[in-house]
């Protein structure tokens, strides 16, 4: 998974879809491990699993149960072992395939993380979330146009998924296909407007793009909510200085940048002009 940083904007962690492990009664630990792991309480879920695990070691639905919610508890080798094994009882499943990808792609294991991801594409080529998932990967590593592929096949299958817009244009923006970017950042912040990320992709691709006052806008919206990343501070501070010549804008949004990051020296260089 990677952080925001200009120059690299957002891109979001890797989905994660379970696999049903047929009816569940309430009271049985497969139930509690379910409702725990939907209420977010992944460490609990986990130990309901492992003695729904204890009881149907050969059930492979509850061990891709359990595997799914040792990787969102952040125990990636465990859900490993556990995704291995469902698969080995049951290897048509394509959420497994898929949960398995993500637990390699937590462990630094890109090669098996694609594998895995692809198996669950062929399984089930209108699975929206192994597409998603491959579009990460490849983004990360640099594997553009495969990427852009990725992520336009998660957006069609699944249009309402805004971190995939979002991504589809981070790779469109490293492809330097600008307005390509600009129209995804545009579609994932129309889905999620509340998203300070999306909203700070768009302005600065519109600032690449020329659209100085837009680019001003979305920066200005970003600024009034006090937002914390200094790149929305350097960057209206740079189009104040160098487009609007407005310099006790550009002077206050560089002291801004230097407030939030003291050690940018692009800040301080500008402040000291």
């Amino acid at each position: 998974m990677l952080g925001t940083s200009r120059g690299l904007p957002l891109i979001f962690g890797v989905a994660l879809l379970v696999s049903l492990a047929g009816p569940a009664r309430a009271g049985e630990p497969l139930a509690q491990g379910i409702a725990a792991f939907n209420r977010g309480e992944y460490a609990a879920a986990v130990e309901h699993f492992t003695r729904a695990a204890s009881e149907k070691p050969d059930d492979a639905g509850v061990l891709s149960w359990l595997g799914s919610a040792q990787l969102r508890a952040g125990r990636p080798e465990e859900a490993a072992a556990s995704l291995t094994k469902a698969l080995e009882l049951d290897e048509d499943q394509p959420e497994t395939q898929n949960n398995l990808g993500s637990a390699y792609w937590a462990l630094g294991d890109a090669k098996n993380a694609l594998a895995h991801y692809q198996e669950s594409v062929y399984l089930q080529p209108h699975y929206p979330a192994p597409h998603y998932n491959l579009g990460t990967v490849y983004l990360a590593l640099g594997n553009l146009e495969q990427a852009v592929g990725e992520f336009s096949v998660a957006v069609a299958l699944d249009p309402e998924n805004a971190d995939a817009h979002n991504n589809l244009g981070v790779a469109h923006e490293r492809k330097q296909q600008l307005a390509e970017a600009a129209a995804c950042y545009e579609k994932a912040l129309d889905l999620r407007p509340g998203s300070q990320s999306f909203r700070l992709n768009l302005a600065l691709a519109l600032r690449s793009l020329g659209r100085i006052d837009d680019a001003i806008e979305h920066l200005s919206r970003l600024s009034d909510a006090n937002s914390a990343e200094p790149a929305v501070y350097l960057t209206l501070g740079l189009i104040y200085y160098e487009k609007k010549s407005d310099y006790q804008r550009a002077l206050n949004a560089f002291r801004r940048v230097v407030a939030l990051d003291p050690e940018n020296a692009a800040g301080e260089r500008q402040n000291r002009r």
